[in-house]
């Protein structure tokens, strides 16, 4: 049997080890996953008209307004922050590439778009080469 400061100490560490898990468990980036997850299901290429183009000076990034139409026909608008040479080269009413998910057209990503280092080897791990980009 525990001497009741063993008890005490063997619940302690259980509580602590709990919380450390919950917190690792809300960690996780659920958005990202699933986002890339649509994805996975296909993604198709078009040609996005730059809007606006400004520099988010809070932030310390470069971003533009594009918008483009998905499959079902309807017009989608983004704003998404850029690599500063992706930004450079991009022009109002200029044309940039971008790849939106085919069963979910509000989910895009455009050629020189800043993303999450987590998210780009995510969408690497999941479908390798079988991407849009490398299949033109």
């Amino acid at each position: 049997m525990f001497l009741p400061s063993q008890q005490k100490v063997r619940r302690c560490f259980a509580i602590v080890v709990t919380f450390f898990a919950l917190f690792l468990l809300s960690q996780i980036p659920y958005t990202m996953i699933r986002k890339e997850r649509i994805r996975a299901f296909g993604e198709a290429s078009a040609s996005a008209v730059v809007l606006k183009k400004f520099r988010e000076h809070s932030l310390s990034q470069y971003c533009l307004t594009y918008c483009y139409r998905g499959s079902d026909g309807l017009h989608r608008t983004r704003t998404a922050p850029f690599t500063k040479e992706a930004w450079k080269h991009a022009k109002v009413d200029s044309f940039i590439r971008i790849y939106y998910a085919t069963g979910e057209p509000n989910i895009s990503r455009a050629q020189g778009e800043l993303e999450n280092h987590f998210q780009v080897w995510l969408r690497h791990f999941a479908r390798g080469n079988d991407l849009p980009e490398y299949r033109q």
